[in-house]
């Protein structure tokens, strides 16, 4: 079976995807900044026979990735999957985001994105094998309204993912890009709020409004973040593998209507749905 490594692994997405493979009977390494919050993960695994390790690594500290990527390496000599998962929102129009808070995102979703891909790559070359899966979303594929800087992050995710996927499939290493919609998690909690972006701010009006509207959509489908997961995993082990996997009934459709439109199109159809007009 596969070793899989996974960053961001403490709650939401990445944990759930390391049940996801762990009980496919791989050994996933759950790495997240504090491992203390891996006890219940690591409470579940012991309660159901799997195969699961917490370890210490930071996405924005490049000495602890060094040193998780070494010590997985020294005890398992090999990782077959690395689950890029870490990533913070931002929340603001772009002029309100500071540049300190701007730079805290880009840290995370791409640098730390990026510096993984990096640790891993040695020995996936070497083996002759192995698969990334970059956690992007549908702000990957658009960007909305007072989600400008996040959107840039998942962009730049996209960006370096689909060119590793021309560069590494010579090496036989796959490279996919997850695309999620919106799940109930609790990435929102943690989302970076811009501090200007209060009830002073001259875009406070529109945005309630907008937020308003984009909450009332629906369209997730019956099941919940568990799905994400299992894409994930799906992405990697398929035998008909492809680079982007929109996930949730509000992606495909977010999906569709930007790829299948030119721009003026598109934003007719989300100013109509956002109720997003002058």
């Amino acid at each position: 079976m596969s070793v899989v490594l996974i960053t961001g692994a403490s709650t939401g997405f990445g944990r759930l995807t390391a049940e996801e493979f762990a009980a496919a009977g791989d050994t996933v390494v759950a790495t997240m900044r504090n491992p203390q919050a891996g006890a219940e993960l690591v409470a579940k695994a012991e309660a159901e026979g799997w195969s699961v390790e917490v370890q210490a690594l930071d996405v924005t500290v490049s000495s602890t990735i060094d040193e998780a990527v070494a010590d997985v390496l020294n005890r398992h000599g090999r990782i077959d999957v690395l689950v890029n998962n870490a990533g913070v929102g931002v929340q603001g129009p772009i002029e309100e985001v500071s540049d300190a808070e701007t730079r805290a995102a880009f840290d995370v979703n791409v640098f730390g994105v990026l510096a993984m891909m990096r640790a891993v790559l040695p020995a996936m070359r070497d083996q002759g094998s192995g698969a990334i899966a970059n956690v992007s979303s549908t702000a990957g594929v658009v960007s909305t309204p007072f989600d400008g800087i996040y959107s840039a992050t998942k962009w730049a995710v996209e960006a370096l993912t689909e060119a590793a996927h021309f560069e590494l499939k010579q090496f036989g290493i796959r490279v996919t890009s997850i695309e999620p919609g919106g799940f109930e998690t609790n990435f929102d909690s943690s989302r970076i709020r811009a501090e200007g972006f209060g009830e002073s701010s001259p875009y406070h009006d529109v945005a309630t409004r907008f937020l308003a509207a984009r909450g009332g959509i629906g369209g997730r489908g019956a099941k919940g973040p568990e799905l994400v997961a299992q894409v994930i995993r799906e992405s990697v082990t398929t035998d008909t593998p492809r680079l982007r996997w929109p996930v949730g009934d509000d992606a495909d459709l977010i999906t569709a209507v930007r790829v299948g439109s030119d721009f003026e199109t598109y934003e007719q159809t989300i100013r109509t749905a956002l109720d997003f007009w002058e």
